[in-house]
């Protein structure tokens, strides 16, 4: 019988398993690195929505429409990855926990990418922060009944990859008396 020159099975069964070690060690970083490019992109679109919604209320105000501008921000399961913003008449009586109302219109909502998610605003789990048309200040509240007003000069809002991995989180601060996002 001639010699056959050919590979065995445990050859190729080493170079195989080196392939694969091989694809892992690549794929890992890449991983990682594709999910704190989401979380940029997520700081990204809530400063986006964030002077969106101050723009807005100034430009109402200029058209003469005087319509206010809320910017909801909740963690509860089904809105984690979700920034809503509404808008209302500036003379609205507005009642904690009231967002059902014909005068309360929801303008956008802007989600996130998936497995990207809210996880404080502030050390709460959901806010309501407004800009009002008339004087163009803004305004913080907790959205819940047993908390008044925030009065702070900064809005933290921190966000995280769905895992939360300690390295996968960040935050964002928006400084309220200058309008400038820091992330």
């Amino acid at each position: 019988m001639k010699n056959k020159k050919a590979f065995t099975l445990i050859e190729l069964m080493v170079v195989i398993s080196i392939w694969v070690l091989l694809m892992i060690w690549i794929y890992a970083p890449y991983n990682y690195y594709s999910n704190k490019a989401k979380l940029k992109v997520a700081k990204t679109q809530i400063a986006k929505t964030i002077y969106e919604a101050r723009n807005m209320a100034i430009y109402w105000l200029d058209q003469g429409k005087n319509r206010s501008i809320w910017v909801y921000f909740d963690n509860s399961s089904d809105k984690k990855n979700k920034v809503f913003i509404y808008s209302y008449p500036y003379d609205y009586s507005w009642i904690k926990n009231d967002f059902i109302s014909s005068d309360v219109k929801l303008i956008k909502k802007v989600i996130l990418e998936p497995w990207i998610e809210i996880i404080k605003i502030n050390s709460q789990n959901n806010a309501l922060f407004y800009f009002e048309a008339i004087s163009g200040s803004w305004s913080y509240y907790y959205y819940n009944p047993t908390q008044n007003s925030f009065l702070s000069d900064k809005l933290n809002i921190k966000i995280a990859f769905k895992n939360w991995w300690e390295n996968l989180k960040t935050s964002l601060t928006y400084f309220t008396k200058t309008n400038i996002v820091d992330y």
